[in-house]
């Protein structure tokens, strides 16, 4: 005779429920997208839909602008484009330059037929590209960018050749500017994740994203082939993945690889691993004066702070090994280095660059169509938002808050990073050059979320979101109507 009920309800207290039990709590466990959507109320659905749509409209701003201004202007950049076209047709076919190799035919091919924008010196005509002398050609046909890390180049390359083949355009160096989306959408997503980590509102999220798909600085390295382009990467994949660990959200060796990487990205990638080891050492003092409370130990803290400096240190003091084993000898001192070569490095040349890289976004290469006084109006507010948001957050924020440290850690960088950069050239090629804002790149994430977490008050937040707007319809405005000569 069957039990009542046993087919179909089991008792509470049977062992066959506590199995299912067991079982959806194991599935929920390893499937947080289900518990989250278990519980997820109407008013965190709604929230969550309006973040996901204000995210896809930014990177949507980002694919308009970087599609324009591909479409539009096939000038290279003066800013050493030519170079990087070389380096990245080589790598697509796993070839990597070496310092001081010649630029092959296909750079040279580019260089002549599209022009480069501001150039110096009067180029080959498209016919005699590859008989020209190396005296016709930037750098004097030296591919300078060889001592960069592949990581960048062999990326792009092999998925430029790639979009060449299946789109049928008519050169790799339109296929790896396209890319560039690629790489700025990365970041900004990453961004996006690293300012939800500290709380801050959709908003606010959306105008500060937008500030930094719209900024020349980011315009620049999103359209040209340039290995700058892995800057903000790094350095919000960097923020987000230390704002995560911190949590105990995020497993220590993902950060050590994240550092290790940003080594293999750029020597001035870097400083996003700087950036983690000051914050990190940060926390660790508002901890130990007990003005902040952490999920991880003081001991975790400063541990995981050397930690990653020494992993992306290793790797880039390992490749520059490598790039003084494979350069040519004699080469590099006939071009661009000879200019720059120095015996010594005086103190007062380490202070003259302390400012060169506060902030990030000063003193961008200002090419058409975004060449005009307006652009540098511009630039100069977001410039005084960046440094008023570092050192005032550091200043007025919390005491012991994630978004005080942060702070302090974008405006104690900003201000030490132009004379390490001078020392650092120095040492490894002792070369002095004046330091460009775009080399800070690494840190913008850093100094965005401080500025992000600033606006609290309702006056200030729709001030910068105005003014977020405008950027937006200015440089739309510029490209839509930007007619090259």
């Amino acid at each position: 005779m069957r039990r009542q009920g046993l087919w179909f309800s089991p008792p509470a207290s049977s062992t066959g429920r506590r199995r299912t039990n067991i079982r959806e709590m194991t599935s929920l466990a390893w499937r947080p997208w289900k518990r989250r959507a278990r519980v997820e109320t109407v008013e965190q659905r709604r929230a969550r839909i309006t973040s996901q749509a204000c995210l896809l409209a930014v990177l949507l701003l980002g694919a308009i602008v970087v599609g324009l201004h591909v479409r539009d202007d096939g000038r290279l950049s003066p800013i050493d484009e030519t170079q990087h076209i070389d380096y990245l047709v080589k790598a697509a076919h796993f070839q990597i330059p070496r310092l001081g190799e010649l630029d092959g035919a296909v750079a040279r091919q580019e260089a002549a037929c599209r022009g480069i924008e501001l150039a110096q010196l009067p180029l080959p005509s498209c016919a005699d590209a590859t008989t020209a002398p190396n005296q016709a050609f930037p750098e004097l046909g030296i591919d300078t960018s060889g001592d960069d890390p592949p990581l960048y180049y062999v990326t792009t390359g092999v998925t430029a050749e790639a979009m060449k083949t299946v789109l049928h355009l008519g050169s790799v160096a339109t296929a790896a500017r396209l890319l560039g989306f690629a790489w700025l959408a990365a970041g900004i997503v990453l961004f996006w994740l690293a300012m939800g980590e500290l709380g801050v509102a959709t908003a606010v999220r959306t105008g500060v994203s937008a500030l930094m798909v719209t900024t020349p600085v980011m315009v620049h390295t999103s359209v040209t082939v340039t290995s700058d382009t892995v800057l903000f990467v790094g350095g919000a994949a960097a923020l987000y993945a230390v704002l995560r660990w911190e949590r105990r959200a995020m497993p220590g060796w993902a950060l050590l690889v994240i550092g290790a990487l940003c080594g293999f990205a750029k020597v001035s990638c870097l400083l996003a691993v700087a950036a983690v080891s000051v914050y990190l050492l940060l926390r660790w003092l508002r901890t130990r004066r007990g003005e902040a409370t952490s999920v991880r130990s003081g001991r975790e803290l400063v541990t995981m702070a050397l930690a990653i400096a020494v992993s992306g240190l290793v790797v880039a003091v390992a490749w520059q090994l490598v790039v003084r084993a494979r350069t040519i000898p004699g080469v590099p001192t006939s071009g661009v280095s000879a200019i720059h070569y120095v015996d010594s490095l005086n103190l007062g040349r380490v202070v003259g660059q302390a400012a060169a890289l506060l902030s990030p976004v000063q003193n961008p290469p200002l090419l058409a169509p975004l060449d005009d006084a307006s652009t540098v109006g511009f630039i100069w507010f977001l410039n005084a938002l960046l440094i008023a948001a570092a050192l005032g957050g550091a200043a007025f924020f919390a005491a012991g808050s994630r978004r005080e440290s942060l702070a302090g850690t974008a405006a104690i960088l900003m201000a030490a990073s132009g004379s390490l950069y001078v020392v650092f050239v120095f040492v490894v090629s002792h070369q002095s050059v004046a330091i460009p804002g775009r080399y800070g790149l690494a840190l913008l994430p850093f100094a965005a979320v401080a500025l992000a977490a600033a606006l609290h008050k309702t006056s200030v937040r729709r001030a910068v979101e105005t003014f977020a707007g405008l950027a937006v319809v200015y440089t739309l405005i510029h490209l839509v109507t930007f007619h090259p000569v």
